[in-house]
């Protein structure tokens, strides 16, 4: 997952904006540090449900071998 979370790394992240938070789009500067707070909030999205699903993964046999889950490492 390296390099992750760049504008063009093949990644696709949805989302749904709620309008709740107005961001600042008062300059071009502005406009892309909103930008960049945006994409920082869904890579830490994207990180914390790697980590989940890896910390929820059992181990499982297949005919190809046994894989085990992370926490029987």
């Amino acid at each position: 997952m390296s390099p992750s979370h760049t504008l063009a790394d093949g990644d696709t992240v949805f989302a749904l904006a709620t309008g709740a938070v107005v961001l600042d789009r008062s300059s071009e500067q502005a406009r892309q540090v909103s930008l960049i707070t945006l994409q920082s909030a869904a890579a830490d999205a994207v990180r914390l449900a790697v980590l989940d699903g890896v910390a929820a993964a059992e181990s499982i046999t297949t005919v190809a071998g046994t894989y085990p889950a992370y926490g029987a490492v």
